[in-house]
């Protein structure tokens, strides 16, 4: 290097630069927090509007639409500054943490006094030669350059009976700047958290004695454990998860998500699993000897999981409140609350894959390139759960690891009697998320109440009556209370007449559409695919995917349109459309009529 002096000031006017980047990334980032609050009061105010009848029901959809467009592109907007933020964040750290090694391991084979205050006037500098980042990986290439003023045995760690030789016993080169001073030449690799010295070193002559510093410092110095909060739900497939990380040679904490408490008897119609699932959960992490934690994120969930469940079906909508649940809470307020305690990764015992997209480098000339990773099906196609996880954006998946998601359920189960885990043989869980099975209609009437309908058919027919259009979905036959021949099938919902509109037969063309509207849509990439998009797409979790396309359409292409080649069953407004090419999820939005 021929000015180490000039390398270490322009790498520390960068540090001060990305600082100041930072602090202006952070302000942005506080600024679209602001604004998205705003837009989720304005969009409860409208829904309360719409309750009292003080907008009608085309007046509320366009005006929700219009708020969930803005809140999609500053949702957008923070993603990317958020991968901005926590790269430059996570690269410093690293490099702290490699100076901080360095300095140490300097002082273990140097008088610690003198390394000491050689470090604190300046004299010792450790140079940034390069940081290249692959997938998960950081990697450091540095020097620390010794000027001459170090004692003369500390300049030239080989003896004059080696030197004569051309021999020496240093592992690694030892090499001299232009400006003259001795160099300690490293190779840190900080993909696990350390293993920040690997190259050459300064030290006594005696080249035993050297041998001997090396070693002890290599036993000294391993790689530290990658740390992984797993949301332990007490099934067998989190179960599973934690014994394969733990296996893998990952720091494991156990974390056992508590969401739902009910606080009336009416809530308590939600036949909540909660006490005996944590009861599980905490004999999993017993038998496999990891930490165990029980966190409460009710407030969150109920806010952000339940409240929308609530006020799509009083829009008329039939939510699908696990999707809400993935990208809300555990790739949400659960990562947010493990990364603040140490954590590097989360992990679920979902069927997915994640998939590096692409190479992320910074350069010693500060060239930058997005890391980019691909949400995959799991190889289970069965139990495949990527339908319920394509709201989750690039900063999350970042730190998210799916253990399982290259098996299939049979081999989780084998692998749970393998570990000897006490869940090898729970069946699998049922109903929304956290809470469990659900007589949906009984719980809607917890905060929406009855209002007796008329059930029309679709050539104006009257032919009964019903509780409350909100209870019903698209494509649902039973409950109807009405009956005699071919069965009924909601077709539609008119809140505004209070009708709940049916078809005779399931063959009826009411039943069936071939295109649709999607709002809020969002993109796993980060970023959108060109338009139009030739895709397959599933309108529901258990459906087989169907070929379609996808285009903008409206008032500068703010909408987005799907046209399916074949005629699909029971479109049902609320509910996500998840778009997939091969095993690739794509993401997805919610389903609109069109």
């Amino acid at each position: 290097m021929e000015n180490p002096e000039e390398v270490f000031n322009t790498f520390r006017d960068e540090s001060i630069l990305n600082e100041e980047r930072a602090k202006s990334i952070e302000g942005r980032l506080d600024y679209i927090s602001d604004a998205i609050k705003k837009l989720e009061v304005a969009k409860k105010r409208i829904t309360e509007a719409f309750k009292a009848e003080a907008m009608t029901l085309p007046e509320f959809r366009k005006e929700k639409t219009d708020i969930e467009l803005s809140e999609e592109k500053l949702i957008s907007e923070r993603d990317a500054l958020m991968m901005k933020h926590n790269v430059q964040h996570d690269v410093s750290a690293k490099i702290d943490l490699f100076k901080e090694t360095c300095h140490k391991f300097l002082s273990k084979i140097n008088d610690p006094k003198i390394v000491t205050e050689r470090l604190k006037k300046d004299i010792i500098k450790l140079v940034i030669d390069e940081v290249v980042i692959e997938g998960e990986s950081v990697k450091i290439f540095a020097t620390i350059p010794l000027p001459n003023k170090i004692h003369e045995r500390e300049m030239d760690p080989t003896s004059p009976r080696l030197r004569r030789a051309g021999k020496t016993d240093i592992p690694g080169p030892l090499r001299r700047s232009s400006s003259e001073a001795s160099t300690f030449s490293t190779r840190g690799g900080s993909a696990l958290g350390g293993n920040a010295t690997n190259g050459a070193t300064l030290g006594p002559v005696n080249e035993t004695n050297m041998a001997r510093i090396w070693n002890k410092h290599k036993q000294s110095n391993t790689p530290l454990k990658r740390k992984v909060f797993v949301g332990l739900s007490g099934g067998v497939d989190s179960s599973v998860s934690c014994a394969l990380l733990l296996e893998q040679g990952y720091d494991v904490e156990a974390v056992f998500m508590k969401n739902w408490m009910p606080r009336s008897a009416a809530e308590g119609l939600l036949m909540c699993p909660l006490a005996a699932d944590e009861k599980d959960a905490r004999v999993v992490a017993s038998q496999l000897g990891i930490n165990f934690s029980t966190v409460s994120f009710e407030k969150d969930y109920r806010e952000r999981v339940i409240d929308y469940l609530f006020a799509e079906y009083l829009a008329g909508r039939t939510p699908n409140p696990d999707v809400l649940c993935n990208s809300q809470v555990k790739f949400k307020v659960f990562l947010e609350y493990a990364l603040k305690r140490g954590a590097d990764y989360v992990a679920t015992g979902h069927y997915v894959r994640k998939f590096p997209n692409s190479k992320f480098q910074i350069q010693s000339k500060s060239k930058l390139q997005n890391q980019n990773f691909q949400l995959l099906k799991g190889k289970d196609n069965n139990k495949d759960q990527s339908y319920f996880l394509y709201q989750i954006n690039q900063v999350q998946l970042k730190h998210c690891l799916f253990p399982i998601g290259e098996y299939e359920k049979p081999a989780v189960r084998k692998l749970a009697k393998k570990f000897g885990l006490a869940t090898a043989q729970k069946p699998d869980s049922q109903g929304i998320c956290f809470v469990g099975e659900v007589q949906i209609k009984e719980f809607l009437k917890t905060r929406i109440p009855s209002q007796t309908g008329e059930v029309v058919t679709t050539d104006g027919k009257i032919i009964g009556q019903h509780e409350g259009v909100w209870y019903y979905t698209i494509g649902q036959r039973r409950g109807l209370g009405v009956g005699g021949g071919l069965p009924y099938y909601v077709v539609n919902k008119d809140l505004a007449n209070n009708h709940l509109i049916v078809a005779r037969g399931d063959r009826d063309e009411a039943l069936f559409k071939d295109e649709l509207s999607v709002s809020g849509i969002h993109w796993v990439a980060g970023k959108e695919p060109e338009f139009p998009l030739q895709c397959k797409a599933k309108i529901r979790y258990r459906q087989a995917e169907q070929e379609c396309s996808v285009n903008r359409y409206g008032l500068n292409g703010a909408g987005f349109r799907v046209i399916f080649k074949d005629k699909q069953r029971a479109v049902t407004p609320g509910q996500f459309i998840v778009f997939y090419q091969a095993d690739v999820c794509l993401g997805g939005g919610t389903i609109m009529n069109f």
